[in-house]
């Protein structure tokens, strides 16, 4: 899947690094970035490219700023639309789109979020987005603190219940719609994938992907929007990364709040698969899973289900009405459980053998060839 930008720490990183002073004379072919940058007199200012296809920023100017207001100016030859930032060494930064050869940052080391930009109408709208984005993120985890408090063993009141858990999703609602609405609306090609790279964690993945799609029909060329969808084509055959290779280790409380390691399970066959309550594939594939304990309930093997649940009566209710004979584990983070990033997937159902040494030998497989598959290596 595509990577995530957190405006707060990869924008500090942006709009703080343009310097007073450039090494070389500009041409009109150049990207010129000027401003000032208070309260940070003597500092080193830095202009990176943030290419699409690269794990690491590229710094193509640098100045250090000299006079008492931070004024500085700085320049790279315009290329390809991208985004790039703008950062103080080990200081916080800002990010920008180079829609414009000419850009103006006013920006103060002290309260570097505050900052303001002229003349690009693309870095202007995703400062808005991530401003927009920062207030509905804290509306909404406010309001999953307030569900989770009042879902705890012995304090259910279930009015108060009722209106907390409501109460999240409407937040969380307004959080995706915050998405939906600036993917759909935004012109700019390299805005757009700014905003798909920040909502795929909050996104439903066939929303996102049509978001995607819509953008890339608008923008057929655009070099980071293609890079997204070359992603999406590898996130859509998950797992084939973790075959044959030691599983990692996961660790999660069960519904006693007991933490349980998959470690433990070591010297059995473990058929792990990750599923939530309110996911309809993940409810449907534990018909399978009791055939297949049915079928192989005399071999060394353990069902293990690992949940991204959010809401914890939700899983008890799941568990209770699939009846799969599984370890049931689930840190109720739901799209931020660990368990997705330790197995570096992005889809639910998901499921994967592991063999009795802690080595992966299938994953991802299918309901049609389910028990046959595990019969296979469970002799």
């Amino acid at each position: 899947m595509p990577f995530s930008f957190s405006y707060k720490q990869s924008a500090a990183a942006v709009l703080l690094t343009l310097g007073m002073y450039s090494c070389e004379q500009s041409t009109n072919t150049d990207l010129v970035v000027k401003g000032s940058f208070s309260n940070a007199t003597g500092g080193k200012i830095m202009l990176a490219e943030l290419p699409y296809a690269a794990a690491q920023r590229i710094v193509v100017d640098s100045a250090y700023l000299i006079d008492s207001v931070g004024r500085f100016r700085l320049h790279t030859p315009m290329s390809q639309e991208s985004v790039y930032q703008l950062f103080i060494a080990n200081g916080p930064g800002l990010l920008f789109i180079n829609d414009v050869p000419d850009i103006e940052i006013v920006a103060d080391a002290k309260h570097p979020e505050q900052f303001k930009i002229s003349g690009s109408p693309a870095s202007s709208s995703i400062q808005t987005l991530y401003n927009s984005f920062e207030k509905t993120y804290a509306e909404w985890k406010t309001a999953e603190a307030a569900a989770i408090a009042a879902d705890k063993p012995g304090k259910q009141n279930d009015s108060l219940r009722t209106a907390t858990l409501q109460q999240r999703d409407v937040r969380y609602a307004a959080l995706q719609q915050l998405f939906s609405n600036f993917i759909s609306k935004e012109p700019n090609a390299t805005a757009q994938y700014f905003a798909l790279g920040m909502a795929h964690r909050f996104l439903p993945g066939s929303q996102w992907q049509q978001l995607l799609k819509a953008a890339q029909d608008k923008h057929p060329q655009h070099p980071g929007l293609q890079l997204l969808e070359q992603r999406l084509v590898t996130a859509n055959t998950p797992g084939t990364h973790l075959l044959n290779k030691a599983v990692p280790e996961i660790q999660l409380p069960d519904s006693s709040g007991q933490a349980v390691a998959l470690s433990s399970l070591r010297g059995k066959w473990v058929l792990a698969y990750v599923w939530a309550g309110w996911d309809s594939s993940s409810r449907k594939q534990a018909i399978v899973l009791r055939k297949t304990q049915s079928a192989l309930y005399k071999k060394n093997l353990v069902f293990l289900g690992l949940s991204i649940d959010k809401d914890r009566s939700t899983w008890i209710e799941a568990i209770r009405q699939d009846s799969v004979p599984a370890i049931q584990l689930s840190d109720l983070k739901y799209w931020d459980s660990k368990v997705l990033q330790q197995l570096d997937i992005q889809k639910i159902p998901f499921n994967l053998l592991i063999d009795p040494t802690g080595m992966v030998k299938a994953v991802n497989i299918p309901d049609s060839v389910f028990i046959n598959t595990v019969s296979s290596f469970v002799r």
